[in-house]
C-alpha cells in the first residue's frame, strides 16, 4: 500500500513542471508593456485554437506559444517580440499580429496584420533565414534572416520577412507559402 502512495506522489511531482511549462506564460518586457497599453488584448493561446487545430499544433510545434515568438526580423541582433492578438468582445473576435521591441526612450511598435474578424485563430512561428517558395508560381525568395510564419490551420499560411530596399530603407513583404 505504501508503494502505491510514493508511486502517485511521485507521479504528481514529475507532472507539475509539465502542467507549469506554459510557452505563452513568460513573455519578454517589450512584450508586456504593449499588452498593457492595449486591454482586451491577449496572446493567442492553446485554449483559443479549435480542437483540431489544437492537435496539429501540438503535433508540429509542441514547445512554442501559437501567439508568439522571438525573431531577429532585420538582422539587427535586436530581436523582435513578434504577436498573435486575440480580442473577443461578445460574438465578435478580432485577430492582429503586432511586432514590439525595446528601444531607447520607449517601445519600437510595428503592425504587420491589422485588425481583422477572425473565425478560427491565427498561429505564428519563427523560421530561421532560407528560401521561400509562392504556393501558387515558381517564384522562390531568398531571406537573409529570421522570418515569421503565420497559418490559419488547415487553410493558407504565408512567410512574412524583412526586405532591405536601397532608398526605402525596407518593408515587410510576404511569401503566400499554401492556400
Amino acid at each position: 500500500m505504501r508503494w502505491i502512495l510514493k508511486l502517485l506522489v511521485l507521479m504528481t511531482v514529475a507532472a507539475v513542471p509539465a502542467l507549469a511549462a506554459d510557452p505563452c506564460a513568460e513573455l519578454p518586457e517589450a512584450a508586456r508593456t504593449y499588452l498593457s497599453a492595449n486591454p482586451g488584448w491577449a496572446v493567442i493561446t492553446l485554449a483559443d485554437l479549435a480542437s483540431d487545430d489544437r492537435v496539429a499544433w501540438q503535433r508540429e510545434h509542441a514547445r512554442d506559444c501559437p501567439g508568439f515568438a522571438l525573431a531577429d526580423l532585420d538582422g539587427s541582433g535586436r530581436p523582435f517580440a513578434v504577436m498573435g492578438l486575440i480580442s473577443r468582445r461578445a460574438d465578435d473576435i478580432s485577430e492582429r499580429i503586432v511586432l514590439v521591441r525595446l528601444v531607447p526612450g520607449g517601445l519600437e511598435v510595428r503592425v504587420l496584420i491589422p485588425d481583422e474578424r477572425a473565425a478560427n485563430p491565427l498561429v505564428l512561428f519563427r523560421l530561421p533565414p532560407g528560401k521561400a517558395r509562392e504556393w501558387d508560381s515558381d517564384r522562390e525568395v531568398v531571406i537573409a534572416h529570421d522570418s515569421v510564419g503565420v497559418a490559419w490551420l488547415e487553410a493558407s499560411s504565408r512567410q512574412y520577412y524583412w526586405a532591405n530596399n536601397s532608398g526605402t530603407g525596407g518593408a515587410f513583404v510576404c511569401v503566400r507559402t499554401a492556400d
